[in-house]
């Protein structure tokens, strides 16, 4: 097995010809390629996110730049994210490690993109800030840029290890044709660690985490016919019908902060553990009206995480169980209207409710060599639930699935060459339907709107998963790589969906 490789000085060569030196160098590249795509980092990764934990996630050095283009399309899909869409970007991310002092890590990238077909929301991040979204009946295909950096720092002081690690992500998205939002996003998250070795295999570390987010959402019109009505929505196809019409430049104002405690071995064999709390809250606000506050969002996340691997450095088996809960809850103002643009508050009150949660079990079977033939299984299963409620008018929407997926994949040295390549199927199975909007029509927009996102929520789906990942070494330990996977999902209908990802990239 080739070690240390990545951090030979330049003495250990002076014995060597230019012909064994740029094997060697070839031999490293691949050896950092296969530590860093190897299925057992991506196993154990959520153990090491604590910035202070970083350090053990990786032994060797890597940095790549990738230009990259993505393409889906869903038959089944939720209105307000649309059908799929098509992606340009690139990306850069390096891991450097001084070995028993420090690491250092970061990223940065751009995307530019399109996603298509865009109904009732003409909001940004709608994962984030729903149901508190601006929305009409017009909508269309939303395009857009994101921007995002971060990067870190570990440091190791005795038994202790200090770390500290920040992202930052800018998003403008836009139409050109009517209606025309324009969205900017702002989202800004600190994290602080602090991890103690408890032995000469195990470190304990604890993280605190704090985040800014904020969005200008405005939508304009410049048809000289008219323009559609604007809601301001506020859940399972409620809106508040005092302010719906005009008022169309919003302002999201929101933070956070988490809480995380993992153990973990140096080695990444034996007893992982990870417990983590996210809290996070915004307040939507009416820029028409003189900042008026109309809701406001609050979220709490539980999650935790255990595994035990068993192996060497040739072969390596474990399991691992994650359990998470997230509570959504919206609180709405209630205003007399005194006149044009004069708003009194009367009360809040709670109405929207929604209630995500997630088990799962994940095996690993993983035969790492060196020359020969590398391969590794692995399965997951795990049941998912989500109930949403809101109080006034009274509606429900309640849904479960039993979901699993089994993958397989290889890897080979070939000449110069590692291939490594993953065949994967999922399958989910609906256990539990149901929903409630009887003071709806039936002949009405917002009830068709809400039977479409039910039928997606509560489809049954197979999905066939396939990759494949070409690297090649140069000179000085330069490298390229490239890479390609495709995704077909077929729902329990007619419908199905596509997705297409090919990159391509330089590697030292």
């Amino acid at each position: 097995m080739i070690t240390g490789i990545g951090f030979s000085h330049a003495s250990d060569t002076t014995r060597l010809d230019s012909t064994q030196v740029k094997k060697l160098d070839s031999l490293a590249l691949l050896q950092k390629l296969k530590e860093h795509y190897s299925p057992i980092s991506s196993f154990t990764d959520g153990f090491y996110s604590n910035p202070a934990m970083k350090y053990h996630s990786r032994n060797y050095a890597l940095t790549e730049f990738n230009l990259g283009y993505n393409e889906n399309k869903q038959g089944r899909y939720q209105l307000q994210q649309g059908d799929g869409g098509q992606r340009f970007g690139f990306d850069t991310k390096a891991f450097l490690k001084h070995k028993d002092k420090d690491a250092l890590w970061g990223s940065a990238g751009y995307s530019n993109g399109k996603r298509k077909n865009v109904m009732w929301n003409e909001s940004s991040d709608y994962a984030i800030v729903a149901p508190y979204v601006m929305a009409d009946t017009v909508g269309g295909d939303l395009s857009y840029e994101e921007y995002s950096f971060s990067g870190g720092y570990g440091i190791q002081l005795g038994k202790t290890m200090l770390g500290i690690s920040g992202k930052y992500r800018a998003l403008l998205e836009y139409r050109d044709i009517d209606p025309r939002p324009k969205n900017v996003v702002s989202d800004l998250e600190f994290e602080f660690g602090a991890a103690r070795a408890l032995n000469q295999k195990y470190q304990l570390s604890f993280g605190l985490s704090a985040r800014k987010y904020t969005q200008e959402n405005l939508v304009k019109f410049y048809s000289l016919v008219g323009a559609p009505l604007v809601y301001h929505m506020t859940g399972l196809g409620t809106d508040n019908k005092l302010i719906a019409g005009n008022k169309t430049n919003t302002y999201y104002n929101g933070g956070g902060y988490g809480l995380q405690l993992q153990l973990a071995p140096k080695d990444k064999i034996g007893l992982f553990t990870n417990l983590e709390y996210r809290n996070f809250s915004f307040e939507k606000t009416i820029l028409d009206l003189q900042a008026l506050p109309v809701s406001e969002l609050k979220s709490k996340l539980w999650k935790g995480e255990l595994a035990y691997l068993l192996g060497d450095q040739e072969r390596q088996y474990g399991l691992k169980l994650a359990a998470s809960n997230e509570q959504r809850s919206g609180i709405e103002a209630k205003f007399d209207n005194r006149g044009q643009d004069n708003y009194v508050l009367i009360s809040k009150n709670k109405n929207y409710l929604n209630q995500q949660s997630d088990f799962r079990l994940t095996g690993i079977y993983n035969v790492q060599n060196q020359k020969a033939l590398s391969w590794q299984v692995l399965a997951d299963i795990g049941y998912s639930a989500d109930k949403t409620e809101y109080v006034d008018p009274a509606r429900s929407m309640d849904f479960a699935a039993i979901s699993g997926g089994l993958n397989v994949g290889i890897s080979s040295q070939m000449g110069k060459s590692l291939l490594q390549a993953n065949v994967g199927g999922r399958l989910s199975k609906n256990t539990n339907a149901t929903r409630s909007w009887s003071d709806l029509k039936t002949s009405s927009e917002v009830y068709r709107m809400l039977e479409n996102n039910y039928a997606y929520h509560i489809s049954d789906y197979q999905q066939l998963n396939l990759s494949a990942r070409w690297n090649y070494p140069l000179k000085n330990g330069l490298g390229i790589s490239l890479k390609s996977t495709y995704s077909y999902t077929a729902f329990d209908s007619k419908y199905n969906g596509n997705q297409f990802l090919l990159t391509g990239g330089v590697t030292f």
